[in-house]
């Protein structure tokens, strides 16, 4: 659904909004998201109004391949001036291959985003390859009109959230959505989400990344114990091939453990929803867990990189990333360290999870080997194959630094 903010920009843009008659400087944005094309011609359209003579396009596509292409196109003369990023190792190959700006003297990356989001786009040297674009923000959905039915109001605690839970099942209710044959996003939208509660946020998750912390210890065995309690309380034969976040939005559970990524899902939803942060047993302990899914680099090889380069240093700051998240799809939102407001209500709820608590992006990421090992073990105490302490010796068992 195109959003009011969307529509007007565009209206403006193709009435030719900006100056008249100024030689123009083009600077080409090429990502791997076909939606994010009105959002960005929206914020080109408003950009118009503080460099008149920057005309900035947005070109989708195709994700498979992705880096491949682009390093292929920036050696070839042919990149874009900006492109998305993604983080950790797909965008160190290019930053390795010398094809992106360093952008740690931009005092924008320091002000507006926190170490742990610049983190995705950092290099072990402390350069920063790129600006955190966008990202999702994890969280537990819950149906509001049913829960007012049955006298409960969304936990602050984690022992709060188990007693609703346990008042639900007792009621003949099903909790989640969530299933344990939901596999890897059970994982990510469970186990991934509710860990920072446990073992802290940045500066803790990297002394466990370093081997400085056992993955072991009592904070990590606490977790699967009580993400091992979670498993009374998952949707029991669920539909192959469907989400819980579809499964939520169908009625067939009270609460779904999900991204805000996948809020497009409730559009129609015959109830009333509203969303809580994964609580810790401390509420003063809970931290968010942020997924960063773009950043966006500078080509310096492209054919004009200053404008390409203020343009960003523009949409890094507060106004640009305060539109943006205004224009972005539903549920996508900015990575900066600062308050926002967004149109839409759900939005707004959504963010306001991270207000007053810190963040972090997750704990392991996919395709690095202790993504495998964490995931098979998490998995293996909802399934009852193994004891918390055995799946956290499975960690131990397996553990590879990784950065």
């Amino acid at each position: 659904m195109m959003k009011r903010w969307v529509a007007g920009l565009l209206a403006m843009a193709l009435m030719g909004w900006g100056a008249q008659g100024v030689a123009e400087v083009g600077v080409l944005v090429r990502g791997w998201a076909a939606g994010d094309g009105d959002a960005m011609r929206a914020v080109a359209a408003v950009y118009r109004g503080v460099a008149a003579d920057v005309a900035v396009t947005y070109e989708a596509v195709a994700r498979d391949g992705y880096e491949g292409a682009e390093m292929a196109a920036m050696r070839g003369g042919t990149g874009a001036d900006l492109l998305y990023v993604s983080g950790y190792e797909p965008g160190l190959a290019l930053w390795n291959s010398g094809l992106l700006l360093d952008l740690k003297d931009m005092p924008e990356l320091e002000e507006n985003f926190s170490p742990a989001l610049r983190q995705p786009w950092s290099s072990p040297e402390g350069n920063l390859f790129a600006v955190p674009l966008y990202g999702a923000v994890h969280a537990v959905y819950c149906n509001i009109d049913l829960f007012r039915a049955h006298g409960l109001n969304p936990p602050g605690t984690w022992d709060e959230f188990v007693a609703i839970c346990e008042a639900l099942r007792g009621a003949g209710l099903v909790p989640l959505a969530n299933a344990a044959s939901d596999g890897e996003a059970l994982f990510e939208d469970g186990f991934l989400a509710m860990l920072p509660n446990y073992v802290g946020g940045i500066g803790d998750r990297e002394m466990y990344q370093s081997g400085e912390r056992s993955l072991g210890d009592g904070a990590m065995q606490e977790a699967l114990t009580d993400f091992a309690q979670l498993g009374r309380y998952l949707l029991r034969g669920a539909s192959e091939g469907t989400s819980a976040m579809a499964r939520f939005a169908g009625g067939e559970a009270l609460m779904c453990m999900a991204t805000s990524a996948e809020m497009a899902a409730l559009d129609g939803a015959a109830f009333e929803w509203d969303v809580f942060a994964m609580p810790a047993h401390a509420a003063e302990r809970t931290v968010v867990c942020f997924r960063p899914e773009a950043g966006i680099a500078v080509n310096p090889r492209g054919a004009n990189v200053k404008a390409a380069t203020d343009f960003l240093q523009w949409l890094a700051g507060p106004d640009g990333m305060d539109l943006l998240g205004n224009v972005l799809p539903d549920g996508h939102f900015p990575m900066i360290d600062a308050p926002m407001a967004l149109d839409e209500a759900h939005e707004n709820a959504l963010l306001a999870l991270l207000d007053g608590r810190e963040s972090d992006v997750p704990f392991v990421r996919r395709g690095t080997p202790m993504y495998e090992v964490m995931r098979g073990a998490a998995l293996s105490v909802i399934a009852g194959t193994q004891t918390p302490q055995g799946a956290a010796d499975a960690m131990v068992a397996g553990f590879v630094p990784w950065v």
